[in-house]
């Protein structure tokens, strides 16, 4: 079995290597006793007395990580792919996997693993002997994606969608204008192994060498659209058509991956052959049905942007519930942003829940919403509301833990 990296003292197993870690809320060298009796090192800041575990010291946990991560890197020389943009990294690169990976021996970032921590904890753990490895990039500062890069230099980057307006972006407080924030992101293109770049529409003109893709301009190298099928257009000549039930919201991200595989070696027909098996990551517009009720957990995470992108692909319903989770790392643009989701919120739904403390309660009360702060009495108010043939849409901060509310009601009906 192989030896693996832990930060969570919950997830040690038998011979894992716990690296302790000090957060704003949780210190990890408070539990290296406990996972003693399983682990079999511990790497930590400061040695622990009286710990039956060997103990390695260093400055910096976190630094000695990306290190190793790094070491592993230039060992296994696999080639990188890397995945960033503002909306759709992590449905893109379990996208693109399922694409490439019968075709390529490849690895991929587990779960949304994009920073600092957690993108060294993938190179460590799942990268053995791949060709290529799927690195999704993550960032809430500037200077996040350029230390991802020292770690991890990309030989080829995907970009996924980008806001217009700075509010739509969900970490908009840690940026004083959207320019500065596009800034940052151009940080991914300064990989010294960087062979091309894929990126959406008009996004990052100035990279070369690069390729386009846009489920909006014909002219865009990759186009697509999903009518009664997918088609797929390169240099404007129809190249793939297929059957496929998908959320044409995340049809971009589809088509940056297809977009990729492509130009990592996979013809046409290796990839319509994959797209029969295709699925989008948990709690990304994933569909259940119970007792004549439709619920919908998109509840990964929000932004103005993707609430309004998935109220547009709801689908036909008798009634439509929304319980809408607030966002919280918008900064000065809480208030405009909060109020553009109730707005198109009103277009859509029957019903309006929002849960958490941003959201503006005078604009709640006009457009004759509920707000709620404990989850408990807004499932109690929804299940009085609720009936056979209902919809009912999940979406807000990770924080937040919607779907957990959704199991909640679905276990009451």
């Amino acid at each position: 079995m192989q030896q693996k990296y832990k930060i969570d003292h919950r997830e040690v197993e038998k011979g894992d290597i716990f690296v302790a870690i000090k957060g704003q809320k949780v210190d990890g060298h408070d539990f290296v006793k406990k996972i003693a009796p399983v682990a079999s090192l511990a790497i930590v800041q400061k040695k622990l007395p009286d710990c039956l575990i060997p103990q390695l010291v260093v400055k910096d946990p976190i630094l000695h990580l990306q290190k190793l991560a790094k070491e592993k890197l230039e060992e296994k020389k696999p080639l990188v792919c890397a995945i960033t943009g503002a909306f759709g990294k992590t449905s893109a690169k379990d996208l693109l996997f399922s694409l490439v990976s019968p075709f390529i021996s490849c690895a991929r970032s587990l779960k949304s693993h994009n920073t600092k921590i957690s993108l060294p904890l993938t190179i460590l753990n799942e990268l053995q002997n791949q060709e290529l490895l799927i690195l999704e990039k993550s960032m809430t500062h500037k200077g996040d994606l350029e230390r991802l890069v020292d770690i991890a230099p990309a030989h080829f980057v995907l970009t996924t969608a980008m806001p217009k307006y700075l509010h739509h972006y969900s970490h908009a407080k840690n940026f004083a204008t959207l320019e500065g924030m596009i800034q940052a992101k151009q940080e991914i293109f300064a990989s010294k192994n960087l062979s091309f770049a894929i990126t959406q529409d008009d996004d990052f003109k100035a990279i070369s060498p690069r390729h386009s893709y846009s489920v909006w301009d014909k002219q865009a190298e990759f186009f697509a659209k999903l009518e009664d099928g997918l088609e797929v257009y390169h240099h404007k000549k129809c190249v793939l058509k297929a059957q496929l039930d998908f959320p044409k919201h995340h049809l971009p991200n589809l088509l940056g991956s297809i977009a990729m595989a492509f130009y990592l070696g996979l013809s046409f027909e290796q990839i319509k052959g994959q797209l029969e098996v295709l699925s989008l990551p948990s709690m990304r517009f994933e569909q259940m049905e119970k007792k004549g009720h439709v619920f919908i957990n998109d509840a990964y995470n929000a932004s103005p942007y993707t609430f309004a992108k998935a109220f547009e692909n709801l689908p036909k319903a008798k009634r439509k519930f929304a319980i809408l989770g607030h966002m919280p790392e918008l900064g000065k643009e809480t208030k405009r942003g909060h109020h553009e989701v109730l707005e198109k919120a009103k277009e859509h739904f029957d019903y309006v829940f929002c849960i958490g403390s941003n959201w503006d309660r005078e604009k709640i009360k006009t457009l004759g919403f509920y707000h709620f702060l404990d989850q408990n009495e807004c499932i109690e108010c929804i299940l009085n509301e609720i009936q056979q043939e209902d919809l009912l849409f999940f979406k807000g901060a990770r924080s937040l833990y919607l779907e957990d509310m959704l199991q909640a009601i679905k276990q009451k009906i």
